[in-house]
Formats: structure tokens, C-alpha cells, sequence
């Protein structure tokens, strides 16, 4: 699922860290007026269409949480993505599937979630 640009707020970005840490078993201590200015800024930013963020911990092992943007579509889209360190294993696929899971069920709640698939 993805979210139209316009739609990504505050509440929203806290949401995202907040299901992020749950499955990253870590607390960001992040701003989020930064994160959601930086993340926007990157979004729009033709050279970039992307933001990544690495709060890293022992139990992520310097997992990111990655929001992109959507190309192909009129509006401008982004989605959410938990990108495990590939040296996870099998730990760091269910860690990304359940972010997956979590932000699509999320989303769909706000009434905000386009499909992309």
C-alpha cells in the first residue's frame, strides 16, 4: 500500500516509527517534524525519490526504514519499507514481513492506503 505525499502528516509519520521500533525492538528519539521535513524534502527531490533512515540496534543490526516514492502514478506516492541487513537471515525476513504487514493494516485504518500492486 502507498499514501499520497499530501497525506503524510505527523500522526502519520509517528504511526510508522512506532510500528518500526515495535518490530525493530528499538526507540528511535527521533523528531518527527525533522523526519517528516527531511522526508518530504527527499521524496520531491528529483535526484533522490527516496529517504532513508538507519537507527540501528543489536537486535536490528543496523536495519533502515526506507520511504520511497512511487513513480508510474499521476499523483505523487510514497511507501514504507523495513529493510532488514542482509546478514539477518530468516530473523530479519519475518522482521520485514511483519513492518509490511503492520503499515498495510495501518494504512487501510486511515482510509489513506492506495494500492500499488
Amino acid at each position: 500500500m502507498a499514501l499520497r505525499i499530501d497525506d503524510l502528516n505527523e500522526d502519520i509519520m509517528t504511526e510508522v516509527l512506532n510500528i518500526y521500533t515495535e518490530v525493530a525492538g528499538i526507540n528511535t528519539r527521533q523528531s518527527v517534524s525533522w523526519l517528516l521535513e527531511s522526508t518530504k524534502r527527499s521524496l520531491l527531490d528529483p535526484r533522490s525519490g527516496a529517504a532513508e533512515y538507519r537507527f540501528g540496534s543489536s537486535i536490528s543490526r543496523q536495519s533502515k526504514l526506507w520511504i520511497q516514492r512511487v513513480y508510474g502514478h499521476e499523483e505523487v506516492l510514497c511507501w514504507f519499507r523495513f529493510d532488514e541487513n542482509a546478514g539477518m537471515g530468516t530473523r530479519g525476513l519475518k522482521m520485514e514481513k511483519d513492518f509490511q504487514k503492520a503499515i498495510n493494516k495501518y494504512l487501510l485504518a486511515t482510509g489513506k492506503a492506495i494500492p500499488i500492486y
